[in-house]
């Protein structure tokens, strides 16, 4: 008997997307780009989604007929900036699913300028 997955999930951002993002991040696990302006402009170039299973991250069918329901936890994003004298590097960027967490990219400066200076109450 055949097994089918499918997945009914969108990420905010897409392949070849340009998205701003807070680097060096503060409490966002972030590897690799460089580390000496407060936030960075680039491109995606990947995206991996980490879902919701268990400690070992497996799902396992064990009966005909099994019914599993996923749960996208995280979205990783691998960005590439445009090169600063001849340097690309391209870093990772976790996004929680959760809609009450931070947000982490954002699709253009202002939003970005935004979020770091909020307007006084």
């Amino acid at each position: 008997m055949d097994i089918h997955f499918s997945l009914d999930f969108t990420t905010p951002f897409g392949i070849g997307d340009q998205v701003f993002v807070l680097h060096p991040p503060k409490d966002i696990p972030c590897h690799g780009g460089p580390a000496w302006k407060p936030y960075q402009k680039g491109n995606i170039i990947k995206i991996k989604l980490i879902f919701d299973l268990n400690t070992t991250n497996v799902l396992a069918i064990s009966q005909p007929g099994d019914e599993q329901i996923l749960h996208v936890d995280r979205v990783v994003y691998t960005i590439i900036c445009p090169p600063l004298d001849h340097h690309h590097s391209a870093f990772s960027v976790e996004c929680p699913t959760d809609p009450t967490s931070k947000p982490r990219l954002f699709a253009n400066e202002e939003e970005l300028q935004a979020y770091l200076q909020p307007e006084s109450a």
